[in-house]
C-alpha cells in the first residue's frame, strides 16, 4: 500500500507541474495575470512564489492594513485556497494563528489575506543558525523555546476544534509583533482520517510528514511529529534524520521510519533535560507512542 501512495504522490507533482506550465510550457499561464492587482488591496511586493500559489505583500485599501495575500496558480491551489478560507471561518481567531482578514474571488479564482507576520518565518531562524560557526546562546535559545511554545499553543488550538494542520515546517510558522509565532497557511487542514479513502501524501516530505503519514493517514500526531521535527531543526542547527542521498519519498520515509541517531541535547546541551525528553519521544516512529500537542505545550510553558 505505501508504495502505491508514494506513486501517487509523486504522479501528483507531476502533476502540478502540468498545470502551472500547460501544454504549451508556457510558464506565464497564471489564474491571475502576471501585473497581479486584487481589488480592494494595493500589491506592494511578492513575497514568495511556488508552483501552486504566490503570496504578495499587499496594503488593505479599507484598513490600511499590511496583509500577506494569497492566490492560486493552479486548480488544485484554488481548492486549497477556499479550503483555508472555510478552516478559517470554522476557528474563528486564535493569538498563535495567522488571522484571516479578507478573502474573496476575482479573475474567477478565489484569494485569502491573513495578517502579515513583520518578522518573517522560522525558515529564518534556520538560515541564521546554518550560517553561523557559534552555537546558540542562552538568551536565543530560550527565545527560541518560547517561540515553539507559541506555535504548540497554536497547533493545540486547532487540535481542540478538530482539525490536524498537516503541513507544520519552519516556513509555516511566522513571527510578528512582539516577538509571536504565528501558525501558517491552513490550505491543507482537516479532520483525522484513520483510513482514508483518497491515497495520497500532504506535507512536505522530510519535513513536516510522518511515517504514518506515507500511508495516507491524517492523525493529530502527524501533527507532534511535524512540530517536533521543526523543534529539533530551530533548536539545534541540524535536521532531526539525516538527509536521504536520493531525495525521494521512499528515502525520507525509511530515514523517519528509522527514529533518531541523537538527541536536541545530544546536540545542544543548554536543552533542558525534559524538553529534550519529549522532543524525542515525539519522534517515535509509532504515532501511539508520542505525546500530544497539549504534553508538549506544557513542557515548552516550563522551559522558556
Amino acid at each position: 500500500m505505501i508504495t502505491e501512495v508514494m506513486s501517487n504522490y509523486e504522479h501528483s507533482k507531476q502533476t502540478a507541474e502540468t498545470e502551472v506550465l500547460g501544454d504549451s510550457g508556457n510558464s506565464e499561464l497564471h489564474f491571475y495575470p502576471s501585473e497581479l492587482v486584487v481589488d480592494g488591496y494595493q500589491i506592494e511586493k511578492r513575497i514568495s512564489i511556488t508552483g501552486a500559489s504566490e503570496v504578495m505583500q499587499a496594503l488593505s485599501n479599507e484598513t490600511g492594513e499590511l496583509v500577506a495575500l494569497k492566490v492560486p496558480r493552479t486548480p488544485n491551489a484554488a481548492e486549497m485556497i477556499r479550503r483555508e478560507v472555510s478552516v478559517h471561518g470554522a476557528i474563528g481567531q486564535h493569538c498563535f494563528i495567522a488571522a484571516m482578514v479578507g478573502s474573496g474571488t476575482q479573475h474567477g479564482a478565489p484569494f485569502i489575506a491573513t495578517r502579515m507576520q513583520e518578522g518573517g518565518t522560522m525558515a529564518g531562524l534556520v538560515r541564521e543558525t546554518e550560517v553561523s560557526d557559534q552555537g546558540l546562546d542562552r538568551p536565543e535559545l530560550r527565545r527560541r523555546i518560547k517561540l515553539l511554545g507559541h506555535c504548540a499553543a497554536g497547533v493545540a488550538a486547532l487540535h481542540s476544534m478538530g482539525f490536524v494542520h498537516r503541513d507544520i515546517k519552519p516556513a509555516n510558522i511566522g513571527i510578528g509583533r512582539n516577538d509571536t509565532a504565528r501558525l501558517l497557511d491552513l490550505g491543507i487542514a482537516d479532520r483525522p482520517m484513520a483510513n482514508p479513502e483518497i491515497e495520497h501524501i500532504w506535507g512536505t516530505p522530510g519535513e513536516s510528514v510522518a511515517p504514518e503519514g506515507y500511508r495516507g493517514e491524517v492523525s493529530f500526531q502527524g501533527d507532534v511529529w511535524a512540530h517536533a521535527v521543526t523543534a529539533y531543526r530551530i533548536l539545534t542547527g541540524v535536521p532531526a534524520f539525516e538527509v536521504p542521498e536520493e531525495r525521494t519519498v521512499f528515502g525520507f520515509y525509511y530515514k523517519a521510519s528509522e527514529g533518531l541517531r541523537y538527541t536536541p541535547r545530544e546536540l545542544n546541551d543548554n536543552i533542558p533535560s525534559d524538553l529534550d525528553r519529549i522532543i524525542a519521544e515525539s519522534l517515535h516512529p509509532d504515532p501511539h507512542k508520542r505525546p500530544t500537542i497539549s504534553e508538549l505545550q506544557e513542557v515548552y510553558g516550563r522551559a522558556a
